[in-house]
């Protein structure tokens, strides 16, 4: 699919859908991006209109683990807070999802959206991805941890494949192509981080057998099928996985940033993986464009 068809069916879809999004931060891309989304159709839902739920909201949150030690006049203030507010309306269920991040850092809602809306039980760790989206060249990629997990082990970077290849195929329909990333193409060099990643492939294979996956692997034997004849002469992905599994944050945040600023991609994200409800992050460095894709994404999310 190209990606320009992808996003008027990520539109049509998320408009189907008639779901709820809550976007809580006051900002100029913000508001010009509601007002994109508005015209599509989507139901944005406004936190004034919800100020009657704040007793709710306060019952929900004293009910919380976290708040075990907290005084009324410190659950109070969390609600004052616009960005924690809708996301007690989403565990409330007076909304589906919600997005925000322009104006705060992604720890902060990383964190608090664990703690208000929860992980699910059957995840390994909170992890993040962005859908990365090229117009001009038609190409698009899922990517991942770019946010969340500095360090993940072998067990976790399995999980992060994982969900990233089940939120791959639920925006594009596609059959995910999976693809652990490295300096290292199977075994062409040694030392302790690759073979983290070698065992990742091999927990993976194990418990996913049916997902195409590859690894560990080179970028550019990864997504160039010449170079991926060149350097594996049993590739399985040929050149062309669509899901990129990074090492670590250090390469998952450089990296998206690299095809977002000198690639011509537009990223939508952070997208959080393994919350029970969507509660999507923003890079402070977003544009309209992201917010009005990430939002479109959050929706389509809430069929899961």
């Amino acid at each position: 699919m190209k990606s320009s068809n992808l996003l008027e069916n990520l539109k049509s879809r998320s408009i189907l859908l008639d779901k709820s999004i809550v976007i809580p931060e006051q900002d100029s891309r913000i508001n010009t991006a509601k007002g994109i989304l508005r015209k599509l159709g989507i139901n944005i839902l406004e936190i004034g209109d919800f100020k009657y739920g704040r007793k709710k909201y306060f019952d929900y949150l004293s009910s919380l683990k976290f708040t075990d030690n907290w005084s009324e006049e410190n659950i109070n203030e969390l609600l004052l807070n616009p960005i924690y507010f809708a996301m007690a309306m989403v565990a409330c269920g007076d909304a589906d999802c919600t997005v925000s991040g322009a104006t705060i850092p992604s720890s902060d809602v990383i964190r608090n959206s664990i703690r208000i809306i929860g992980m699910r039980t059957d995840i390994e760790c909170i992890s993040s991805m962005f859908f990365m989206i090229n117009s001009k060249k038609n190409i698009y990629y899922s990517v991942s941890d770019c946010a969340v997990v500095p360090e993940p082990n072998a067990k976790q970077l399995a999980s992060i494949a994982f969900e990233t290849s089940s939120a791959h195929t639920l925006i594009t329909g596609e059959v995910p192509m999976v693809a652990f990333l490295s300096f290292s193409t199977l075994g062409s060099a040694s030392h302790y981080r690759v073979k983290i990643i070698q065992d990742a492939v091999k927990k993976f294979g194990s418990k996913y057998p049916d997902i195409m996956h590859e690894g560990e692997i080179q970028l550019d034997a990864a997504i160039v099928p010449d170079i991926a004849k060149h350097k594996n002469k049993k590739t399985v992905l040929k050149g062309s996985a669509n899901v990129l599994i990074f090492p670590n944050l250090d390469a998952g945040n450089i990296g998206y940033k690299l095809m977002q600023r000198f690639g011509g991609f537009v990223a939508c994200g952070p997208i959080l993986l393994g919350l029970n409800k969507p509660s999507y992050d923003l890079s402070r460095g977003c544009t309209i464009e992201d917010i009005v894709n990430t939002s479109l994404i959050a929706i389509l999310n809430t069929e899961t």
